[in-house]
């Protein structure tokens, strides 16, 4: 499989990876649709075009069939699109109303192939949702990278150091999103904090030992404040709650400062940024990490993302509401996906900007889309930079701690150049 000889990974993949890679990318994919998969979609899309026009545009034309419309059913090629419509309606079943022969000729079929399209990849979707365990950690990590946007990382151009990851970035990325376990995660059986670790290493996205958290939390936070400058919003990070007359929740340390205190239009907005692991190993022993999947694993997904915004809320949400001031948890999962609460944030900011007169009134809603599109990437790209920081930084440094000979197990690209920029440097903190 070419996907596999590009990216090295070790072993043979499961089916499961191969039916994901073709799915697009807001349903958890890589975008890498077979032809055959689209095939029917597309020459059904063509007729559905196609056979109108011919038949009010030739109406009458002496080589045209004679016998009026009925006569037209006939023709080779829209008798063709019999086996097609037979062939996905197998597929799409009866929620969706295909059009008939007699359709096809009597309106033209307006984004047919579309409207296809997307049921046949939402079929696959499902196949491939449904071939997973149940309450499984291959259900939760599927869903966590479904939703749109979720990938910005894969449809980024890297055209700045902001949205461009290294090869060990993007092979990490790839590897979690497709659930292909890591190789570098388990050169130690044990974390330093003496937790048991995974081959997918989600323990390292949860240890609370180390600063690798810590510096994952501040550069999204630090996107976040940049997002707020590109949408004229000045910020100020790291508030002191007390210095803006509330008082804290309680005495942790970690819950006496505020994230990013901003104006927008008036109103005092409070922002805190918080990262959500959605997934645990399924072998794990603690009933919390099967728990963790069963929400995770749940249609629409996204739980994780929607319990870390509760959480903020609840501990938030009453104290700044009484001193006035809004309050926005901004909430990821680590595969990419984004809470709700995130959205909205980022869609209100993109109203803000001003629409460029040479931006038609009816697109300024496609150009706010691509302002989100752009944010998203950014978020995205430096998600996968810092969860690969944060896995190899473990790693490697709970192999250093049982001796040289196993720190010196690590893959010969654990730091290698870029796909895009092959004489750079290694990324920072790798």
């Amino acid at each position: 499989m070419a996907f596999k000889r590009m990216f090295r990974f070790p072993g043979d993949f499961p089916d499961s990876v191969s039916a994901q890679v073709q799915l697009p990318i807001r349903l958890g994919g890589f975008g890498l649709v077979s032809a055959s998969t689209i095939a029917r979609a597309a020459f059904l899309g063509s007729i559905g075009v196609t056979a109108f026009d011919v038949s009010s545009r030739f109406r009458g034309a002496p080589w045209m069939p004679q016998g009026g419309p009925a006569a037209l059913l006939d023709l080779p090629w829209l008798r063709a699109a019999v086996p097609a419509l037979a062939a996905i309606s197998e597929v799409v079943g009866p929620s969706f109303s295909l059009p008939s022969l007699q359709d096809f000729l009597s309106r033209p079929q307006v984004r047919l192939q579309q409207r296809l399209t997307d049921q046949l990849h939402k079929f696959r979707f499902n196949e491939l949702f449904k071939s997973l365990p149940p309450d499984s950690r291959a259900r939760a990590r599927l869903l966590s990278c479904q939703r749109p946007l979720s990938s910005g990382w894969l449809s980024a151009i890297p055209s700045s150091d902001s949205k461009t990851l290294n090869n060990f970035q993007y092979r990490h990325a790839v590897a979690g999103c497709l659930g292909i376990a890591l190789p570098h995660a388990t050169v130690s059986q044990r974390c330093i904090c003496g937790g048991e670790v995974d081959n997918f290493g989600d323990h390292f996205y949860v240890c609370h030992t180390g600063r690798e958290r810590v510096t994952r939390h501040n550069n999204m936070h630090n996107f976040f404040v940049r997002i707020l400058a590109e949408a004229d919003v000045p910020s100020n990070v790291e508030v002191s709650l007390h210095s803006l007359g509330i008082t804290p929740p309680d005495d942790n340390p970690n819950n006496q400062r505020m994230d990013i205190y901003c104006v927008i239009d008036g109103s005092d907005y409070l922002l805190d940024v918080t990262v959500a692991h959605p997934c645990r190993p399924d072998n794990s022993p603690i009933p919390f990490h099967r728990t963790v999947n069963r929400r995770g694993a749940q249609l629409p997904g996204g739980k994780a993302a929607q319990l870390a915004e509760k959480d903020k809320i609840d501990k938030y949400g009453p104290i700044t509401q009484a001193a006035g001031f809004r309050f926005v948890p901004l909430a990821a999962e680590t595969f990419g996906r984004f809470g709700d609460k995130t959205m909205d944030f980022l869609k209100m900011l993109a109203k803000r900007k001003p629409r460029l007169t040479s931006i038609p009134m009816e697109e300024y809603t496609a150009f706010r889309e691509s302002i989100v599109n752009h944010w998203s990437q950014l978020l995205s790209v430096e998600l996968m930079k810092h969860n690969a920081f944060q896995v190899a930084s473990r790693a490697q440094r709970a192999a250093a701690a049982r001796g040289p000979r196993r720190a010196s197990a690590f893959p010969e690209d654990f730091v290698s150049r870029g796909p895009y920029r092959p004489h750079t440097s290694p990324a920072a903190g790798l």
